[in-house]
């Protein structure tokens, strides 16, 4: 058996993404633990990764708690030489690509189990971890569901 990596919190020298005025409630939410994703407006769909308007319509979006549950949709097990030198010490680790029930795909680490207990359709939930040291980032990491 292969454990996975506890790849979460801050890992030096990791690139953060950018918080912007279209993402910053995602962020937020997500310093407070909450799992959000936009919803159009006018046909009640929902769109990840934020937007500045609906994908839908072009009208307005608003921001939806959700569960925060999940399916993996798909994944990949890192296992060396990866092309960012700061994961290097972390190998193997999981990226996983989840659906969630409102249909929108996201994607993030796993964390939790080994290797080799990945599958396609595991149910998996969604946790935070703060991945710089002021703690003004948040990301979402996923592990199995309990």
């Amino acid at each position: 058996m292969t454990t996975l990596s506890q790849v979460d919190g801050v890992i030096a020298g990791r690139g953060l993404p950018v918080v912007d005025i279209d993402n910053a409630p995602f962020f937020e939410a997500a310093a407070r633990g909450e799992l959000v994703i936009q919803r159009c407006k006018e046909t009640g769909q929902y769109q990840y990764y934020p937007r500045a308007g609906s994908v839908y319509t072009m009208g307005e979006i608003e921001w939806v708690k959700v569960a925060g549950k999940g399916k993996v949709y798909s994944y990949t097990i890192i296992r060396k030489n990866p092309a960012d030198p700061a994961w290097a010490p972390l190998v193997p680790y999981a990226v996983v690509m989840v659906e969630l029930p409102e249909g929108v795909r996201i994607f993030g680490n796993l964390t939790g189990c080994e290797a080799e207990d990945v599958t396609i359709g595991m149910n998996v939930e969604v946790y935070f971890t703060a991945a710089n040291e002021d703690g003004t980032i948040h990301l979402p990491c996923w592990k199995p569901a309990t």
